[in-house]
């Protein structure tokens, strides 16, 4: 009797790995459940309404027309100076008007200049709403006619990226949008900055949270480096660490986006969790000073104008960033648990 050959068990098997290999590789769409990947894109203090902002507005167009962008996340500052109302239009809409109305969902964080008018109210609990504010025109932000996508006219809330499961019981990603104007920021408006109401919120939905990524968008970041020069950028918001970063290890968080520094930068994984400075949208820019083994290193040191593209899928979270000209400046994916990011494939942005 003929003996089998061997080849052809060998080769199915050496297929079967190859197909392994594709279904879980970065970016690469799932065929056997039909899953597609998640654009997103986070940029921060960018309510100029000038040339730079426009700019990088283009960049985020272009994403759009190549169908790789779906949500738009801003970072807070987003009406210079002091969120006047008369500025929505040409600092907003006017901006941002041909990708909203192609159907990308914008929502935005509060910043301090949006706030800049403004006075706290003396109340024991504050409102969730613009009613925690007074004598500006916040109200005006966060009505649903601006289009900045506060959910339910709320200076915090939570959005729900489906695309996991299939259904809203398990979502692909779920962003958690913070006011830390009212947290323990050097520029909080409460001597406190205790605004429990709002971290009772965010401890509890992150716990009910059945997303596969969580992500926090705010404008005070946690993780900086300081600025270079004299009379310009911040220090990162130590007290605001230590107020958050025990509800962010606790309840899993994956990645921060926050703006307020007018450049960009990453952070080396600070207990598991990613943190981004993505202050590029349209303000004048600054530089950070160096800080070997913390910040991801580029020659400029952050100061140029762009966005943060993000890819989710539910094996990998990848990001390109994206300045003015389209050049592509930093860049990097990872799976859940891994301790340190992976590099892109000949540097190159896969999307």
């Amino acid at each position: 009797m003929k003996k089998p050959s061997s080849t052809l068990p060998g080769v199915v098997g050496l297929l079967g790995l190859l197909l392994a290999f594709l279904l879980h590789a970065p970016g690469v769409r799932s065929q056997s459940d039909g899953r597609a990947p998640v654009y997103l894109g986070f940029l921060g203090d960018g309510g100029t309404g000038g040339e730079e902002q426009k700019a990088v507005a283009r960049r985020l167009e272009i994403a759009r027309e190549g169908g790789k962008l779906d949500y738009v996340f801003l970072l807070g500052d987003n009406l210079y100076e002091k969120g006047e109302a008369r500025h929505i239009g040409p600092k907003f809409l006017d901006v941002y008007g041909e990708l909203l109305d192609d159907g990308v969902v914008f929502h935005a964080a509060l910043g301090n200049h949006d706030l800049k008018k403004c006075r706290i109210r003396d109340v024991e609990e504050l409102p969730r709403d613009a009613a925690a504010y007074t004598r500006c025109e916040v109200d005006q932000q966060l009505a649903p006619r601006s289009r900045f996508g506060y959910l339910n006219g709320y200076r915090y809330y939570g959005v729900v990226v489906p695309g996991a499961g299939g259904g809203p019981e398990e979502p692909l990603a779920e962003v958690f949008v913070l006011d830390t104007n009212t947290l323990a920021s050097s520029q909080s408006f409460l001597v406190t900055g205790d605004d429990q109401r709002q971290l009772e919120w965010l401890d509890s939905e992150l716990a009910r949270s059945r997303a596969r990524w969580k992500i926090v968008a705010m404008h005070h970041p946690i993780h900086s480096p300081s600025s270079a020069g004299w009379f310009s950028g911040h220090s990162r918001e130590a007290q605001l660490g230590d107020q958050l970063e025990p509800i962010f290890t606790r309840r899993g968080i994956d990645v921060v986006f926050a703006g307020h520094n007018h450049f960009y930068a990453r952070m080396v994984p600070q207990k598991g969790i990613r943190y981004f400075v993505s202050g590029g949208g349209g303000k004048g820019m600054y530089r950070y000073e160096p800080d070997e083994g913390y910040v991801v290193e580029n020659p400029e040191r952050g100061r140029f104008h762009h966005f943060v593209h993000v890819r989710l899928s539910p094996e990998s979270f990848e990001y390109c960033v994206v300045d003015d000209e389209g050049n592509l400046r930093d860049g990097g994916w990872f799976r859940k648990g891994d301790s340190a990011d992976r590099r892109l494939a000949d540097g190159r942005c896969p999307y």
